[in-house]
């Protein structure tokens, strides 16, 4: 498969890939806001990782940007005693939540910093973070509104919902676990194992979210430890269905999915597929959610066809 290009529909990513996987890494482009990213082959790169500039995301330069949930589901599951603690809270005034810098062995890695973010795809690296701003929530950040458990068996998992409270994010999914928090700082750790995106050099998104609230800026990842291989896999893949026993979605498990699904684009029979939410096992195994395209019409005594790519390569099986 020679220069296959493939179009990706949130973001209309343009690729261009070899049949060796990441045998000649490519690099993206530059590119505006809301724009297309352009990846071109390029043999001079070296295999550690892409390249990447301003990877078009959305850069927030207000103090608590509002984002558009409900308020109801913010304490739908939520015991009795912390709904009164958090319900106390006055919505009426917006939280300070405004980032200065984030430091990274005391060195900035914002677009203007000195340092910058290697990731480890192979073995555990723990990567520390302090950010420095001010951080005003209702009321003080507590140790419990950020911390998070994962499931048994869980190694990594991208976010969806609501939960925790208050969370750092990188591009929208990688959740940081919680080290310590104050109005001025805010301190927290995610390991790079298993995670691709530490494999796109340039900027990323770092989001603080407090609630409905969120502020954000763009941090710098630069070469990685060398990697073997980040082609992905599909080795099973899974219908799953609603109580009315539809097929809505697929479950793809194999290797080397992105967590964050703007990374990826999928195709069910030729029909570009939204993805959803990536999970990482403890042994390495990946497990991914696609939508699957009109439901209602979906013939389940049919063969089908399910394309799977990342800037890293692009794998298919049928089902």
């Amino acid at each position: 498969m020679n220069n296959k290009r493939i179009f990706f529909s949130v973001i209309a990513i343009n690729i261009s890939l070899l049949s060796c996987g990441v045998q000649n890494i490519p690099v993206i482009e530059e590119n505006k806001l809301e724009s297309s990213i352009k990846i071109e082959s390029n043999k001079n790169i070296s295999l550690k990782g892409f390249e990447i500039k301003d990877f078009g995301f959305r850069k927030n330069v207000h103090e608590g940007n509002e984002q558009d949930e409900d308020e109801d589901e913010d304490f739908k599951d939520l015991d009795e005693k912390d709904r009164k603690y958090e319900k106390e809270w006055n919505y009426d005034h917006k939280p300070t939540l405004k980032i200065d810098d984030v430091l990274l062995d005391n060195k900035s890695i914002l677009k203007t910093g000195t340092s910058e973010i290697k990731g480890d795809f192979s073995k555990d690296k723990n990567i520390d973070l302090t950010i420095k701003g001010k951080f005003r929530t209702w009321k003080p950040i507590r140790q419990k509104d950020m911390i998070f458990s994962y499931q048994t068996g869980l190694y990594q998992q991208s976010i969806v919902g609501n939960r925790p409270v208050v969370r750092v994010l990188l591009d929208d999914s990688i959740i940081f676990s919680y080290l310590s928090a104050n109005e001025n700082e805010i301190k927290v750790r995610l390991n790079s194992k298993y995670i691709p995106e530490f494999y796109l050099k340039g900027l990323h998104k770092l989001t603080l979210e407090a609630r409905k609230y969120f502020t954000d800026t763009l941090i710098k990842v630069g070469e990685p430890e060398p990697v073997a291989n980040l082609f992905p896999k599909i080795t099973k893949i899974e219908v799953l269905k609603d109580k009315k026993n539809k097929p809505v979605n697929l479950k793809l498990t194999g290797s080397n999915f992105m967590m964050y699904y703007r990374f990826s684009h999928s195709t069910i029979d030729g029909v570009s597929v939204f993805g959803h939410q990536t999970n990482i096992l403890s042994d390495g195994t990946f497990e991914s959610i696609v939508h699957i395209p009109s439901p209602e019409k979906f013939d389940m005594s049919k063969k089908h066809t399910i394309n799977y790519a990342t800037p890293f390569g692009v794998t298919f099986k049928e089902f």
